[in-house]
């Protein structure tokens, strides 16, 4: 192998050393069975062989070879005004929505949740990872501090 410019794919370089492995432990399981010390030393040398020389000269390499692929990889952002239209739509759903019900249906909380996630995730695209965070123990908090502000100071 000329290093990583043979790495064409490297994530089926390193599941097949999985395969290669998996195979010659069926080998020497086989050869245990039929008491075949030739095929067992010669599956034992091979995994022994596999274990030192594969983890360096090919899994290092495709690792190496898809981190560096991530970092180059271009990164496509929506044009501004194209989140504009997004949020004024989202706006415009949320607006729509009958909340003001005293039992609003399970669809109704479904959509007004999904828009107020997107709308969260519009406002603050750079850092989304700030949503997935949030666990529903605080969504949960939120809901009821919000309703008991609603029950003492009326909205």
């Amino acid at each position: 192998m000329d290093d990583e410019e043979d790495l064409k794919y490297p994530s089926a370089a390193i599941k097949v050393g999985y395969d290669i492995s998996r195979m010659a432990n069926i080998k020497l399981g086989l050869a245990l069975r039929t008491q075949d010390k030739l095929a067992q030393e010669d599956a034992s040398q091979f995994l022994t062989l596999l274990k030192l020389e594969w983890s360096t000269r090919v899994t290092r390499l495709a690792h190496h070879k898809l981190n560096e692929r991530r970092m180059h990889k271009p990164l496509h952002l929506p044009l501004p005004e194209d989140l504009k239209k997004l949020s004024d739509y989202l706006k415009y759903e949320l607006g729509k929505l009958e909340l003001d019900k005293k039992q609003p249906s399970a669809l109704t909380y479904r959509k007004a949740t999904v828009l107020s996630l997107c709308r969260l995730l519009v406002y603050n695209k750079r850092r989304s990872g700030e949503l997935e965070a949030m666990t529903l123990v605080s969504n949960l908090l939120l809901k009821i501090y919000q309703a008991f502000n609603f029950s003492i100071y009326g909205g």
